[in-house]
């Protein structure tokens, strides 16, 4: 960081393990990177945090903790660019491929928070606003909520993968959190890698994850979001 005049701070976790919890990196990392950018002189700090966090009422330890770790930033750097993205679709991603792979072994598989609202986002679209924040001072001191051009439900989102995947026999099955839970505090404890699910990311699925309209946002950052039907045949047909 001394030799740096811009810092981009990307790192989280959406999920904890035994030897890094939410508090951990989502908020004490966050916050002990955002006080060293301030020792060493840095010029621009620009957090990358997650949607989620522009709800205060969240009951997933992740939003929450996401939430938390912009105002520890806030605290220590008060000129950073706070950058709030969907979640983002892109090549490997962790939301349309993830589920596609699934369906592709399972044609009968869960869905959690099927009538919840989410807003993806173009992985690229991201990185060219996080560009564009580091060449505008004016964008110091601001929070950035990026969101795609549609808002799905859950549901949709997955139908909408199922059809241009050409996956017309799988079914998503919608389950409950509560019926969930003790599976997913299963697959917490046997995961050697990322768990499927966990406990707090079926609250992760059950929050509406969309941008509020009074919020800064793409337009602000001089870019026109891309769609997910855009981009989700070479994504979902290799």
């Amino acid at each position: 960081a001394g030799h740096s005049a811009v810092v981009i701070n990307l790192i989280g976790r959406n999920y904890e393990t035994h030897n890094s919890s939410f508090e951990d990196v989502n908020v004490r990392l966050a916050g002990d990177i955002a006080k060293v950018c301030t020792e060493a002189g840095v010029q621009r700090l620009i957090h990358v945090s997650a949607l989620a966090a522009n709800d205060p009422h969240a009951t997933s330890r992740w939003a929450q903790t996401k939430r938390r770790g912009e105002e520890a930033v806030r605290k220590a750097f008060p000129d950073a660019t706070i950058i709030r993205p969907a979640p983002v679709f892109g090549p490997e991603d962790r939301l349309s491929q993830k589920e596609a792979t699934v369906a592709k072994f399972f044609p009968l598989f869960p869905i959690f928070g099927s009538d919840s609202r989410i807003q993806p986002t173009w992985v690229l679209d991201v990185a060219e606003a996080i560009l564009n924040a580091t060449r505008d001072y004016h964008t110091a001191g601001k929070t950035y909520e990026l969101a795609g051009p549609r808002v799905y439900t859950r549901k949709q989102f997955m139908d909408e993968i199922l059809d241009i995947a050409g996956l017309w026999r799988a079914r998503p099955v919608p389950v409950p959190s509560l019926l969930a839970a003790v599976p997913a505090w299963f697959l917490e404890r046997i995961a050697i890698i990322e768990p499927y699910v966990t406990r707090d990311m079926l609250k992760q699925y059950a929050q509406d994850i969309v941008r509020d309209d009074s919020a800064l946002g793409y337009e602000d950052l001089h870019i026109t979001p891309q769609s997910f039907e855009k981009h989700a045949v070479s994504l979902l047909r290799r």
